[in-house]
């Protein structure tokens, strides 16, 4: 598997620059623990690592090589690849009404500055034109591991179909009949209320993800599911004839 840096170190080897996803991880930890004291820790840790998800992309990493200095990561410079904006266009890949301008606006914001949030204007300064092409980082998102794009959130969802084999009721989410409003309701209330449910059931979930439903995961059990198959299918082209 290739190794993704975060930054390189002029003049030597790349055994002594900082890995991209250990970059991730370090600045998730260090912002959820600056937002904590306003509630903020989730939004915060979820923006840190996601932030340089750009760097993901072949063409930051060739730049990384070519260049080798502080340069590499001044996307105002002529020539420079922009990086700071595919993890809110991860967010609004994944369809997240309203959170992902949220996400996009911290993202995109960390090396130019924050634009203005509110207003749908072009410009150096707007959001809206930042986000309005998300297919743009699709080539770099491609790269980024399972472990850094699992978000780590509690889900709301009906009971219904395969459902509840994923969502575990009250252990990674909770769900609630259809029709069922009023409990709906009750179910965001109680999260919204309470962060440390919310982060909780967010890890619970993010672990369950990791071990069952990553691309190597479901590949691994479709292979032994389609070998038994055969199996079955073999032993019964085999088996001897029973006459009655």
């Amino acid at each position: 598997m290739m190794e993704y840096y975060a930054h390189s170190l002029e003049g030597r080897p790349t055994e002594e620059w900082q890995p991209l996803e250990e970059h991730l991880h370090n600045v998730a930890k260090l912002a959820a623990e600056f937002a904590r004291p306003f509630g903020g820790e989730e939004w915060a840790k979820l923006a840190g690592l996601w932030h340089d998800l750009g760097k993901y992309s072949n063409e930051f990493q060739r730049k990384l090589f070519e260049a080798n200095s502080i340069e590499c990561h001044l996307e105002t410079k002529p020539g420079k690849v922009i990086h700071s904006q595919a993890g809110g266009h991860l967010a609004a890949l994944k369809g997240w009404r309203g959170a992902d301008r949220v996400l996009s606006w911290l993202i995109m914001g960390h090396h130019a500055g924050l634009a203005d949030f509110a207003t749908d204007r072009t410009g150096a300064k707007a959001l809206e034109p930042k986000t309005r092409a998300p297919d743009m980082s699709a080539a770099a998102l491609e790269n980024v591991p399972e472990a850094i794009t699992a978000a780590g959130r509690p889900v709301v969802a009906t009971s219904i179909g395969g459902i509840p084999e994923i969502v575990a009721d009250g252990t990674t989410g909770l769900l609630y009949p259809p029709g069922e409003v009023d409990l709906l309701v009750k179910h965001v209330e109680q999260l919204a209320a309470d962060p440390g449910l919310r982060r909780r059931m967010g890890e619970a979930g993010r672990a369950k993800a990791l071990h069952l439903y990553t691309g190597d995961a479901v590949y691994d059990a479709l292979e032994v599911a389609f070998g038994m198959a055969v199996e079955f299918a073999a032993g019964r082209r085999h088996r001897p004839e029973t006459r009655i």
